[in-house]
């Protein structure tokens, strides 16, 4: 990789050549490349460069590692919540945001005790769905990737069976489980 700088009346050019890559290295650096440009474009013009949902699938897709970006794909939502948002209700029947709030809590404090510590399975089924049912509630959008949605999915049919949510569970209509 080579990288140049030049001096320009605007600024300064930065110029990247990547070389030495057969085809499918060349198309595959080049999807990241242009992803990640975007990113950089986002952040120098407004600041911020909002989730990248290409962060949310981990490599291998396993319970802990969906556990794992289901809480990242969560935390931005709790961060978000507001004192107005506490009473308003979530997807889920009699849910408000406090209350799922305090769920997620309860989980947390959960998985600090050995004795009791659910598993990553459990933790990934709980955190993408009530992530979501807080983005709705509260106007928030959830950036989760796919692969991570459907894996979750996935995991959480043999943990609730054939039963529903009870609630306007996140599906692919909602794209990127906008809320």
């Amino acid at each position: 990789m080579t990288v140049r700088i030049e001096p320009t009346d605007a600024g300064c050019r930065v110029t990247l050549v990547h070389e030495g890559l057969d085809a499918g290295q060349a198309a595959g650096h080049a999807m990241g490349w242009e992803h990640f440009f975007e990113c950089l474009e986002r952040l120098a013009t407004s600041g911020d460069v909002d989730p990248d949902e290409w962060k949310a699938v981990p490599d291998p897709l396993d319970p802990i590692g969906a556990a794992e970006a289901s809480l990242a794909v969560l935390q931005p939502v709790l961060r978000g919540l507001t004192s107005d948002d506490q009473p308003k209700a979530t997807p889920c029947a009699d849910f408000t945001c406090e209350m799922a709030e305090q769920v997620i809590s309860a989980w947390r404090r959960e998985g600090t005790d050995e004795t009791s510590r659910p598993g990553p399975a459990i933790l990934a089924v709980e955190f993408l769905p009530h992530g979501w049912d807080l983005a709705r509630a509260s106007g928030q959008t959830v950036v989760a990737a796919d692969p991570l949605v459907d894996y979750v999915r996935e995991l959480a049919q043999p943990i609730v069976g054939g039963g529903s949510r009870r609630c306007d569970e996140p599906t692919r209509e909602h794209g990127r489980m906008a809320g």
